[in-house]
């Protein structure tokens, strides 16, 4: 819910109100979400009266949040299960999230207490809530989950009094192992059994929590945790089939071993998802064989590379189970678009599949559009995030999403589709988005969301993108959007992005150009070539509206300088240029020179560059009267501009600062101590005559 802005964030809401038919909701809510949103959702949720379980993760639960959440559960006898995890609004030191305030759970704890609620976990909490949180638990509970709460020894009275008291229906408590080991008398365990010290992201803990998965940690599994497994899995009351096994380290040959036995039939898994390290081929092939054998499992999910033989394993897989119904390939930047139609073929034997999901390939438009062409159409779920497609696909989608009225979530965040000449893009989205509206699916293209997601976060005028790898594209949404809003004063923050081209300059340039006010751009650090510094330096001299221009660590020729200085020559607005690190030598000093006398600058930087002494004698000679901050600092400038730098501080009545620090002039080479005191002494001496610049 983080991405969704607030008007469609509250027309959700508005429908959860009165939903008759949600049953479960997971809702997380993190940090830098606007605030309201937590409070508008539980005022939501104060009327329904049709889900049972619900999760809430939250990283702004003020006081305010409390009130709402209290107001929420007040004789609320629907929720049988409560998942809770919030954070208070402020940060700890490290930017972490920091336990809710005493305050706030003073404020919703009171209503715990008038619930029907079943399950309870409760996330991170400090000691001194322990307290008020257990004092108002409802009577109801059969399981507890404190096991993140940060408790200390003084709670243990608190803790004894509740569970013989109000814990009198409560089976199981899980509490912090930590706590346990250090506080807790062994005779104490023994009169609470309920207490268990099992870690909460053990598959023991799922098992007694009732998730819908286990999770299983390969790496501590022993020979007696694979038995316990089993065992579990027998049983005809046990409600999970879903699998998760995740392995940090390299899989082994002993760890496949359980998974062959996993794999049998009486288990009766539904669901398996591997993720980790499992880059043995001849492990990988076998697993796909084992998995081939297997008759009950229908949803698949494998997080990990593969090669092309551990993929020919998988298709030889897929074609011998066309009863897979859930398909989820993650990382497989192996798969491009030879193997997308290999895939296709496939999959289009599998009548029955509902989600498939391909995340980090090398797909592109024509595997894609292979792809999708025989997808079944009971397909609810399509995500290929990470890959190669671009807008050339988009009439293909627009097709497909025709032909399977029954999807509900379509995604193709991280690819290439972007605005483009050859395809009529905002025209075919909106005939998309006319479609998936109608059928109730969620689509996400992640068409510049980079650039939506800084604007919709703007809090003044500033638009800060630095740094966020942006594309020509991104820069066009860029312009459309300053479009739509063109009588502010616009500062913008472009710096570190590598991939923009001369097109997208081009569209930058064309902005400053018009009639759109942008008073600050940094474009530093961008790894421009000539040809995107022609786009966007060329017409520069025609804004008129600059006030700071950074192009700083980009490497400029002459060329560039001459276009520079025809900027700052119109421009009569314009007070601050960095050309710090700009690989400048004297030519391009004196090409800036020839302009420099005719600006308004207050702030000139040409720190580490390359410029001279005839650079510096061409700008000390073309100092303009508004100019009062002059930085030539780590440059070649030598001991022969002495008397030209002399004579300017004798003369200057305008500038302010002169930075000469780390040129040879202050250090020169083979000089002794003394020798090089004196020449530095000397100009000091000079600036404080004349009483105006300051010398640094």
């Amino acid at each position: 819910m983080d991405r969704l802005i607030e008007p469609s964030f509250i027309e959700l809401a508005k429908i959860m109100e009165d939903h008759t038919t949600l049953i479960k909701l997971d809702c997380s809510i993190k940090r830098y979400s606007p605030g309201t949103k937590t409070a508008m959702l539980l005022e939501a949720l104060k009327d329904n009266r049709s889900i049972k379980h619900l999760s809430l993760n939250c990283d702004e639960f003020d006081s305010n949040t409390a009130h709402a959440f209290a107001q929420t559960l007040m004789n609320n006898q629907t929720w049988h299960t409560l998942n809770l995890s919030v954070y208070s609004s402020s940060a700890s030191r490290f930017g972490e999230p920091e336990p809710i305030e005493i305050g706030a759970v003073i404020k919703f704890a009171p209503a715990l207490q008038t619930t029907a609620l079943q399950r309870l976990t409760v996330g991170e909490f400090k000691n001194e809530d322990f307290k008020a949180l257990v004092e108002y638990l409802p009577k109801t509970l059969v399981y507890l989950n404190l096991e993140r709460g940060l408790l200390m020894e003084n709670s243990i009275p608190i803790l004894r009094s509740y569970l013989e008291s109000n814990g009198s229906t409560l089976k199981t408590l899980f509490l912090n192992t930590y706590y346990i080991e250090s506080y807790l008398e062994q005779e104490e365990l023994l009169l609470f059994r309920k207490i268990k010290s099992l870690s909460h992201h053990s598959w023991k803990a799922e098992f007694l929590d009732k998730k819908e998965s286990y999770h299983v940690q390969l790496r501590s599994m022993s020979d007696s945790d694979w038995s316990d497994l089993f065992m579990k899995l027998t049983k005809d009351d046990t409600i999970s089939r879903e699998i998760h096994l995740d392995q940090y380290s390299e899989f082994d040959r002993n760890q496949l071993n359980y998974i062959k036995t996993l794999l049998d039939n009486q288990f009766r898994l539904t669901s398996l998802i591997i993720t980790g390290n499992c880059s043995d081929t001849s492990i990988q092939i076998d697993l796909l064989r084992y998995l081939k054998e297997n008759n009950t499992i229908t949803e698949l999910e494998l997080c990990f590379k593969m090669d092309s033989s551990s993929f020919n394993e998988l298709t030889s897989l897929l074609t011998s189970k066309n009863n897979i119904i859930r398909l989820n390939l993650t990382d497989n930047s192996c798969i491009n678009d030879e193997q997308a139609i290999m895939l296709a073929q496939i999959l289009k034997n599998n009548t029955g599949l509902q989600s498939l999901v391909l995340i980090n390939t090398t797909i592109g438009d024509i595997g894609f559009q292979e792809l999708i062409s025989s997808l079944p159409s009971s397909l609810f779920q399509l995500r290929v995030n990470n890959s190669r497609i671009s807008s050339k696909s988009l009439p293909f989608l627009l097709d497909f999403i025709k032909a399977h009225p029954f999807l509900k979530y379509i995604s193709l965040k991280t690819n290439g589709i972007s605005n483009a000449i050859d395809v009529n893009v905002p025209d075919l989205i909106e005939k998309i988005l006319q479609i998936t509206n109608t059928n109730h699916c969620l689509l996400d293209l992640d068409i510049n969301e980079k650039v939506k997601q800084a604007m919709l976060n703007l809090t003044d005028d500033c638009i800060g993108l630095g740094n966020e790898d942006l594309r020509d594209d991104h820069i066009l949404e860029l312009c459309n959007q300053l479009k739509k809003m063109s009588n502010r004063n616009w500062a913008l923050y472009l710096q570190c992005n590598n991939q923009i081209s001369s097109v997208g300059y081009r569209y930058l340039s064309d902005i400053l150009s018009s009639t759109i006010t942008i008073t600050n751009l940094c474009v530093a650090n961008s790894g421009m070539n000539e040809e995107a510094r022609a786009s966007l330096l060329n017409n520069l001299w025609k804004n008129k509206t600059l006030k700071t221009f950074d192009i700083s660590s980009n490497k400029l020729n002459n060329q560039d300088m001459e276009y520079i200085g025809r900027f700052i020559q119109n421009n009569s607005v314009v007070e601050e240029i960095d050309l710090n690190m700009c690989e400048i030598d004297d030519d391009g000093a004196i090409c800036l020179a020839k302009f420099l006398a005719e600006s308004s600058l207050k702030k000139l930087d040409l720190t580490r560059n390359s410029v001279s002494d005839r650079g510096c004698a061409s700008l000390l000679s073309s100092i303009p009267l508004t100019l009062i901050d002059l930085l030539l600092g780590y440059n070649k400038i030598s001991e022969s501009s002495l008397q030209t730098i002399l004579n300017f501080l004798t003369d200057n009545r305008t500038l302010r600062k002169l930075t000469l620090g780390n040129n040879p002039i202050c250090f020169k080479e083979g000089a002794s101590n003394e020798y090089n005191d004196a020449v530095w002494q000397q100009l000091r001496q000079t600036s404080k005559q004349n009483n105006i610049c300051e010398l640094d």
